[in-house]
């Protein structure tokens, strides 16, 4: 029992590096392809999911799914579906997606804003500022207000910048591994 016990964090250091080798694996992949590159940025999508860490008390139990909203409608959108379709967590938790029309909606964890949506990014953002919500664009937003994640395209490579100052005013914590993963990371003001 106690050698299975010591045997725990092991896996999960084993897990955990299959995991963040994954995800570094999908930055190498080259975008030359416009379907390769929405496939690459909808798999980031899910995974970013195991960097993060949301305020306590956000979810009532382990069993509650994270919820994945998408705002808008692009060729990421379209994927997003297939890529999170029976997947979970490291933790185990199931993802929900939902594709959402306003992003005034309260209860997602994770918001996909979509370039080219009736509604502005920054009227996007400014709903759900001060939310625990992971907030995450198709490139830099244009505006005073910034998402926590942007996605960037960098050496035919997708990669992406993450706000520090976003993530702390939606009371979001960023793992390390995904902060050494980001092109540029905005520092907390």
């Amino acid at each position: 029992m106690a050698r299975r016990k010591a045997a725990r964090p092991a896996m999960r250091i084993r897990a955990l590096a299959l995991a963040l080798a994954t995800l570094a694996g999908f930055a190498q992949a080259a975008p030359d392809d416009p379907g390769l590159e929405a496939a690459v940025k909808a798999t980031y999508l899910y995974k970013f999911a195991d960097y993060i860490e949301w305020p306590a008390g956000r979810f009532s139990s382990p069993a509650d799914p994270l919820t994945l909203c998408v705002a808008g409608s692009d060729a990421i959108t379209a994927l997003v579906d297939a890529a999170a379709a029976g997947r979970t967590l490291q933790n185990g938790r199931p993802i929900a997606v939902r594709h959402v029309a306003l992003a005034h909606e309260r209860d997602c964890d994770i918001l996909y804003l979509a370039p080219r949506r009736e509604e502005s990014e920054q009227e996007a953002l400014r709903e759900v500022r001060g939310q625990p919500v992971l907030t995450v664009s198709d490139g830099p937003v244009v505006g005073n207000l910034h998402a926590v994640i942007a996605f960037a395209v960098v050496d035919n490579r997708v990669r992406f910048d993450i706000d520090l100052d976003a993530a702390a005013q939606n009371r979001l914590a960023v793992s390390s591994k995904l902060l050494n993963l980001a092109v540029r990371v905005r520092p907390k003001l």
